[in-house]
């Protein structure tokens, strides 16, 4: 649930991709695979990339994803 309201196991997924959830497994298996080699992180999109949101419902600014601003409860619930 996101804001109480269902959501698919794909959104979840997209939501924890966007936070690196899986980030730190990704680095041990790449480390494990290539221990000469450094581990870049190459997610297209980041959470630290994205602009921060108004609390405004009303404002120009809220550009549609405000979904992202609960993500944390989203993937502390699984």
């Amino acid at each position: 649930m996101l804001d109480g309201v269902e959501i698919m196991a794909e959104e979840k997924v997209k939501a924890e991709s966007l936070h690196g959830v899986d980030r730190p497994d990704r680095e041990t298996i790449f480390t494990s695979l290539l221990p000469q080699e450094k581990f870049v992180d190459r997610r297209l999109n980041m959470i630290e990339d994205l602009e921060v949101e108004s609390e405004d419902p009303d404002s120009e600014e809220n550009s549609g994803i405000s979904a992202t601003l609960h993500v944390t409860s989203l993937i502390n619930s699984s």
